[in-house]
């Protein structure tokens, strides 16, 4: 039965990033028995940082990287009405990862940023309940980082996964780094063989308060990519 549903959400989600590339952003509402679909009139945006939640007064904020490398956040209703939008202005490079709602309404966003196409670095940015930036914070490194996901913890600390190349290793190491509710860096991990490429997708909090990660490394023995 699992399998089943998983099999037939998997095709859903194909067919709706479909709609996105040949279309417009559009929003995607179904109970299994009726739909809803809404196109938002938009500028294209790069469909595989498109990150949507559900915020505290339900509506809806997306996420995602505009085709000129800016960061994006919109807020919409259940219908498509765009309630407010904001675009982030930074370095000339910079990609959406994710966003949750912070406490007191507003948005945290993780992402990249960069001068050019070469380094990037790990990137947050807070918002007010409209989306009007508030602060933003880079975590510079000797190398290149990227963000992939971001959780908020159980203490008002959020954490940021992704993968590394900043410790001297000549692939990608798993990276995880943990900031206060007001960007301060806290902690910070590497994992990995500094050999063997190791990327970091997603990130959950467990019961004891630890982490638990999941993502893809490489395989020296079958010269492929596992997952882990």
């Amino acid at each position: 039965m699992f399998i089943k549903r998983f099999a037939h959400y998997s095709f859903r989600i194909t067919l709706f990033v479909a709609f996105f590339i040949l279309f417009l952003p559009s929003v995607v509402r179904s109970d299994l028995s009726t739909e809803l679909i809404t196109t938002i009139p938009q500028n294209r945006i790069d469909i595989p940082s498109v990150i949507f939640i559900q915020t505290s007064t339900n509506t809806y904020v997306i996420l995602a990287t505009t085709t000129d490398q800016k960061c994006q956040l919109m807020n919409v209703t259940i219908n498509g009405s765009i309630l407010w939008q904001q675009k982030y202005s930074g370095a000339k490079n910079e990609r959406a990862a994710n966003v949750v709602q912070t406490k007191d309404d507003g948005y945290l966003l993780a992402g990249s940023t960069a001068k050019n196409d070469v380094h990037y670095h790990c990137l947050i940015i807070k918002s007010n309940e409209t989306g009007v930036e508030q602060w933003r914070k880079i975590y510079p490194s000797p190398g290149e980082e990227k963000a992939t996901a971001m959780i908020a913890t159980t203490d008002n600390r959020y954490a940021i996964v992704g993968y590394t190349r900043s410790n001297g290793s000549i692939n990608y190491d798993v990276l995880l780094i943990i900031v206060d509710h007001k960007g301060n860096e806290l902690i910070r991990k590497t994992y990995g063989t500094g050999h063997l490429l190791e990327k970091a997708l997603s990130i959950i909090q467990t019961a004891d308060g630890g982490f638990a990660l999941v993502g893809y490394t490489e395989s020296e023995e079958y010269r492929g990519y596992d997952f882990g």
